[in-house]
């Protein structure tokens, strides 16, 4: 005697619902792993890589801190680096030993070309008082028109490409001589303009940027100006001697030498 569907105790498969169950649990898998590829993926994007430049069967390439090669070795000039967890390399080719040209060109971690607009992109190198090569930091000069200018490493023009020239100040970094229409001025690596250029020359007065500059116009006259563009000494005076003596300066007048403060 059966006592109803409700005491059946006969297990029947429902073919449907394990269906479904395995369906939600196929695309749960599913989106599992698609949302673990797209943080990977995130994560690799987000990492910061360092950069080294490869050489390698007398060639020169790029390669990253996991030995994987970015930039295969092609280039028979090393490819600078201007900052090692920066993906901007700069290649040198076609360089022409008797008349000291060359080309330059940009590229990225994707091998593609940047910074296409100028001419011509270089580091800016600079030797410190042991004779040690360095690159002044997060700046680049360019060249357009046979004027320069500067970028910085994400390729925003800082300086516009209007001057006949720019150079490091040897030894101190921070500090770009300018040059114009014959005269010379003063740069910082963010493109700001310390001097105006109206100088016949500019000298470092300390060791660093930060203790100011010795200035000489054009009727040989010395006088100082701040890292922070402010006149401390006129020109006016014979001489400036290159030592930093905090709010003092040593100066010669009318043949004499005085030590003075930023007052006269």
């Amino acid at each position: 005697m059966r006592k109803g569907k409700r005491y059946d105790t006969d297990e029947k498969l429902n073919y449907q619902k394990v269906f479904a169950v395995l369906l939600a649990m196929a695309v749960i898998v599913m989106v599992v792993f698609i949302v673990r590829n797209v943080i990977k993926e995130r994560e690799e994007i987000n990492r910061e890589y360092e950069y080294f430049s490869l050489y390698s069967e007398e060639k020169w390439g790029v390669i990253n801190q996991d030995g994987t090669i970015v930039i295969t070795p092609s280039y028979q000039e090393m490819i600078t680096i201007p900052q090692k967890n920066k993906a901007v390399f700069i290649c040198t080719y076609n360089v022409n030993d008797e008349t000291g040209e060359y080309s330059t060109k940009v590229l990225n971690n994707k091998n593609e070309e940047i910074f296409t607009e100028y001419d011509k992109v270089e580091i800016i190198e600079n030797i410190d008082k042991n004779n040690n090569v360095f690159y002044e930091k997060g700046v680049l000069k360019t060249r357009k028109n046979n004027k320069y200018g500067l970028i910085d490493l994400n390729g925003k023009e800082i300086l516009t490409c209007e001057y006949d020239k720019i150079e490091p100040m040897q030894g101190i970094e921070n500090s770009l001589i300018i040059e114009k229409d014959g005269k010379i001025g003063l740069a910082n690596n963010n493109g700001s303009i310390i001097i105006e250029s109206n100088y016949s020359q500019i000298k470092n007065l300390g060791d660093t940027y930060k203790e100011g500059y010795i200035t000489i116009d054009e009727e040989g006259k010395y006088g100082v100006i701040s890292a922070t563009k402010k006149q401390l000494l006129e020109n006016k005076y014979e001489e400036i001697k290159q030592v930093y003596l905090k709010d003092y300066y040593l100066i010669q007048e009318t043949g004499k030498l005085k030590l003075i403060d930023s007052t006269g």
